[in-house]
């Protein structure tokens, strides 16, 4: 048994020939294209990012870092992803998935990843740290509304051109959502294509863009819309209202959190907003700290414009955050946020509480009460109030196409 990374272009091959294999939601050409697209095709994407064990010279488990660069506010960090987990079944219950999962961790703690986030199965991630961090979000709107609107600009298929201005509309739109990802043009190979999206034109300029689910049948699902002007958002909507109708479908479903920009407008016309809070257990969206104090260090401006909005903004203070994923000194001068590392010190207070249970305080998830109800933990009433600004409860998402 050899427990190494991908070295050679055959390796390469080999995982997405093992991958399609294994998974059989798709066809295997449809798989083995996706693989081999990523592994060629992606701005991030390294060949010791697939660790691997080989038995008899041959791959039997497979897992991928998928690197993404991921939003806190306006603060963007350096994630970890894991995905393409397999073993071949001749080859399971050796703890192979494990092994690999503990190189993969190693990994990130060397090369400096912050974060790293994964979508699941139920009840086997949590044992390396990982926890349900994200909610999953849909927008119902009825058909019977979206008929009001008519198209006042142009619609038309996606072309792969326009690929530099939807990464711009997409970046701009999304530039404040948490757990939203940066997105570069060389990602839009895998997220639109002339079938599943259009765009809207005024006088051949690109102003919106709606991503369709294709894989749904029975139902008008948009994975994505962004519009930079109202006559583009009106135009989008008119557009899914003439697809329902024309599929006698009685409403259309927006896969986006709420506060999207987008959601947004549609709430004055009537929609039905649903949010799916995962329980612990459930796997798909999950987080886990790999090193707080560099996670605090790339938002810690974001931290101090939240500061800057709350009767804070002149405050003075310096607490500690210990987890299991190391410490972090927060010192606020006039308002200001600095993360620094220090040794631990007992003249300051310090909010002492699992990693796990911390990260989803930091993306909004859940309120700072019900982090230290659930740490056990205990802090003053005045740094729980500074907490509470800086981790205010919000709405993570992560948009279906940048899902892996």
């Amino acid at each position: 048994m050899e427990r190494t990374f991908a070295k050679t272009q055959e390796d390469l091959e080999e995982i997405a020939d093992v991958m399609s294999k294994v998974y059989t939601r798709r066809s295997y050409f449809d798989l083995y294209k996706s693989r081999m697209d990523y592994q060629t095709k992606d701005p991030y994407y390294k060949p010791e990012h697939s660790f691997i064990i080989k038995v008899d010279g041959k791959i039997v488990s497979h897992v991928s870092i998928i690197e993404k660069y991921m939003r806190i506010g306006s603060g963007v960090v350096k994630v970890a992803g894991i995905g393409d987990v397999y073993t071949l079944p001749e080859h399971r219950k050796k703890d192979y998935s494990r092994m690999l999962m503990e190189d993969a961790l190693a990994y990130m703690r060397e090369h400096h990843y912050p974060l790293s986030m994964l979508y699941g199965i139920q009840d086997f991630y949590h044992k390396f740290g990982y926890i349900e961090a994200l909610n999953e979000y849909w927008t119902a709107i009825s058909t019977r509304h979206l008929r009001a609107y008519k198209p006042v600009l142009t619609v038309r298929p996606f072309h792969a051109e326009d690929t530099p201005v939807l990464n711009r509309l997409y970046n701009d739109a999304f530039s404040n959502k948490t757990c939203s990802m940066r997105r570069e043009e060389t990602h839009w190979y895998r997220i639109a294509n002339p079938k599943s999206t259009i765009v809207v034109t005024d006088r051949d300029v690109v102003k919106g863009y709606a991503i369709f689910d294709l894989a749904q049948r029975e139902r008008i699902v948009v994975n994505e819309a962004v519009a930079s002007e109202p006559k583009a958002a009106d135009t989008l909507l008119a557009e899914m209202g003439r697809r329902a109708v024309e599929a006698l479908i009685p409403e259309v479903e927006l896969h986006m959190a709420p506060n999207c920009a987008f959601v947004e407008r549609c709430q004055a016309i009537g929609v039905k907003n649903t949010i799916l809070v995962p329980y612990e257990g459930f796997g798909q969206g999950m987080l886990r700290i790999m090193n707080l104090l560099e996670l605090l260090q790339c938002i810690q401006d974001e931290l101090s414009s939240r500061l800057a909005n709350s009767h804070f903004a002149r405050h003075d203070a310096e607490f500690q955050i210990v987890t299991d994923a190391g410490s972090a000194m927060v010192t606020i001068n006039n308002g200001a946020v600095t993360v620094s590392d220090a040794q631990a010190r007992k003249d300051i207070e310090r909010l002492e509480v699992p990693q796990n249970l911390l990260v989803r305080s930091i993306v909004g998830f859940w309120t700072i009460p019900l982090l230290l109800e659930r740490a056990d933990a205990h802090v003053g009433d005045l740094l729980r109030e500074v907490l509470e600004m800086l981790f205010p409860l919000d709405h993570p998402f992560t948009c279906p196409m940048d899902y892996f």
